[in-house]
């Protein structure tokens, strides 16, 4: 990345990210949440206004279908290819409760918060009739079915202790549900949230802080689409800005240790006939 993008991705990143939250370095081992928000600030950097936030209701029948396939995220990940949604995106399921559906099971209503790239040379009506095609077209909602809306940086959200505003806002606030849908999906049996992470990852990132702090398990993984693009300009933007990040670093280590060292040859001498010499196990003056 280059140095204006770098400065652009920290602005969208704000204050919820530090390099001094993070107790590991590599990209992998990073809570779901810290990596989603590196692929959110990442696609505001490289597609400016075309990055949009899309809510969104799924039609009632193509709901059904995502709820028998038992795999919501395959369900719609192998439609967004069939109706040509290919552009970047980052989507995350969502439910609420509902009255029943006939079938005399209570089920969960499907809804979705969505970052989106928005195509060249397309209209918001052209752009809204894919996604119905995608998501179905409830009718009975019209217009209200998909809201696009920009980032507002007058409203935030809060993720255990830590505070985003803006589009890294919104971010946090699409995964509050995660695991309350994860468990209505059915996708928790055996206790288990996600994969089982090996024994030797359970003290990963105890050490570290804010959004950072959690076990990389992939928790909400089978919940969020998100195309291998932005997986990988994800990874290399986080990658970009811990280098950078580390360099500042080093850089101040540096300055502060020139500013604590003497600047004289009378202070040298002073500041080393002060240094204890260790010479076959006494200390000389």
């Amino acid at each position: 990345m280059t140095p204006e993008q770098l400065d652009k991705l920290r602005y969208y990143l704000g204050d919820a990210i530090s390099i001094d939250h993070l107790s590991r370095r590599e990209w992998r081992l990073q809570t779901d949440l810290l990596r989603q928000s590196f692929i959110a600030a990442d696609m505001f950097v490289q597609l400016d206004k075309r990055a949009i936030f899309v809510d969104g209701r799924i039609s009632v029948d193509v709901g059904k279908k995502a709820l028998a396939s038992k795999d919501v995220k395959a369900f719609f990940n192998r439609r967004c290819h069939d109706f040509g949604l290919k552009s970047r995106r980052l989507i995350y399921f969502d439910t609420v409760s509902s009255a029943k559906i006939r079938g005399g099971n209570h089920n969960t209503l499907l809804h979705f918060h969505a970052l989106l790239e928005f195509p060249e040379r397309r209209s918001l009506k052209q752009f809204k009739a894919q996604l119905k095609k995608v998501f179905g077209d409830a009718k009975e909602l019209g217009e209200r079915q998909l809201h696009r809306s920009a980032p507002n940086w007058d409203t935030g959200f809060t993720h255990g202790s830590t505070r985003a505003q803006g589009p890294l806002g919104k971010i946090f606030y699409s995964t509050k549900n995660a695991g309350a849908a994860y468990a209505a999906l059915n996708l928790n049996k055996g206790g288990a949230r996600s994969r089982a992470a090996p024994v030797a990852r359970g003290s990963l990132n105890k050490r570290s802080q804010g959004i950072a702090r959690g076990l990389p398990s992939n928790f909400n993984a089978q919940i969020v689409i998100c195309d291998r693009v932005s997986q990988q300009r994800g990874r290399a933007a986080f990658n970009a800005w811990y280098q950078d990040e580390k360099a500042k670093q080093d850089r101040q280590i540096l300055e502060r240790a020139a500013k604590a060292a003497p600047t004289t040859a009378n202070e040298s001498a002073a500041f080393v006939s002060q240094v204890p010499l260790k010479i076959s196990g006494s200390n000389v003056a």
